[in-house]
């Protein structure tokens, strides 16, 4: 008997969650990166809506290729996607200005802490409704 070693077929949930962390992790940094360079010389919802809005275009075609292999229903999955990202950008957007403004901390931790909460989420979302 000849024991399977190959960690795609052993566990596949769990490769598929780190091509999505790898791949989200790619997209977020880039995400993070414009919007710091963007927060100097634009406001903190416009910086946020452009550097959110390119990450997550990335991120969609990224994870439907690789995490998720979507190769059918791409325009079922792109409209669900779209209306998460909707919903993402509006709590990222509320939720920083509140960290900000109200709480005083500083803008790059709130926008951590909202990504970390929008990556906890979307797994589930994606692997559940969006790419199937």
């Amino acid at each position: 008997m000849q024991k399977n070693w190959i960690l795609t077929d052993k566990y596949p949930r769990l490769v598929q969650f780190g091509k999505y962390i790898l791949i989200g992790g790619s997209t977020a940094a880039l995400e993070f990166l414009l919007f710091m360079l963007l927060s100097y010389t634009l406001s903190i919802t416009l910086t946020n809506i452009i550097a959110v809005t390119i990450a997550t275009i990335s991120n969609f075609l990224l994870n439907g290729k690789f995490a998720f292999c979507q190769s059918s229903r791409i325009w079922r999955s792109a409209i669900l996607y779209m209306s998460l990202f909707f919903l993402n950008l509006l709590f990222s957007t509320l939720a920083i200005g509140l960290l900000v403004s109200s709480f005083g901390i500083p803008k790059a931790l709130a926008k951590l802490s909202t990504m970390l909460c929008i990556v906890l989420w979307n797994f589930i979302l994606y692997r559940k409704i969006v790419f199937v």
